[in-house]
């Protein structure tokens, strides 16, 4: 096959235009991309190595990007919503920074975690859609497994050491509302995410974390062709 046909099937199916363009997402030279444009025939074994090439590519390209921070240790300043139904992370009014956060974390689907005073991850959790919207629902969700030992204090007029004697400490069930005080965010390509959520809640056995132990995943990705 002429250089210069397999050099345009491949500018079209990669949907670049230019030997640098090219020669960038099969990771070779601009020189060997005019060299195969120039060749009268390239033969099976350089067809080869071209696949070889651009699978290479592929690969760096997707540890490249896999995983991209979004936020770390963000402080949580919980507010209610608008229609006071429940709580929200924070609030955005007067904020152009926490405005354009949500909106990123709106946008993105991927991983977060949730942790306590001292730094310690409460939950991990994954968004296929919208981090935002998933990582609220977490944070107002009742959680059984997720308890507490607390003193009940109601309030009295006046002071009776009685009454005050028949206070137990019994446990409650708190929502991660109560016990959050910072989040991380991480946005990660969709077939990751079920991988590194397994990973992140096996590296962080604690009595809060999740209660289902989340398994990795064996089957492989399927990518359908294009072709």
């Amino acid at each position: 096959m002429k250089g210069s046909e397999v050099v345009e099937a491949l500018e079209k199916k990669l949907k670049v235009k230019g030997n640098k363009a090219l020669a960038e997402a099969l990771g070779r030279s601009s020189t060997s991309i005019q060299q195969w444009r120039d060749a009268p025939v390239l033969s099976a074994n350089q067809i080869a190595n071209i696949l070889a090439d651009g699978k290479a590519a592929a690969k760096v390209e997707a540890h490249r990007e896999g995983i991209t921070k979004i936020v770390e240790f963000f402080p949580i300043t919980r507010c209610r919503s608008k229609q006071e139904a429940m709580w929200e992370l924070f609030s955005t009014e007067g904020s152009e920074y926490r405005a354009g956060l949500k909106k990123a974390l709106d946008g993105s689907q991927g991983i977060y975690l949730f942790y306590d005073s001292r730094g310690r991850a409460l939950y991990a959790g994954k968004a296929t859609k919208s981090l935002w919207k998933e990582m609220k629902a977490a944070f107002n969700r009742d959680r059984n497994e997720q308890k507490i030992y607390r003193v009940d204090h109601p309030e009295a007029k006046d002071f009776d050491v009685a009454r005050e004697q028949t206070r137990l400490i019994t446990g409650r069930l708190v929502s991660l509302a109560e016990l959050s005080v910072y989040f991380s965010a991480y946005q990660v390509p969709v077939t990751l995410i079920p991988e590194l959520e397994a990973l992140l809640i096996h590296g962080f056995p604690n009595d809060l974390l999740n209660i289902r132990m989340e398994k990795f995943t064996t089957q492989k990705h399927r990518v359908k062709s294009t072709a």
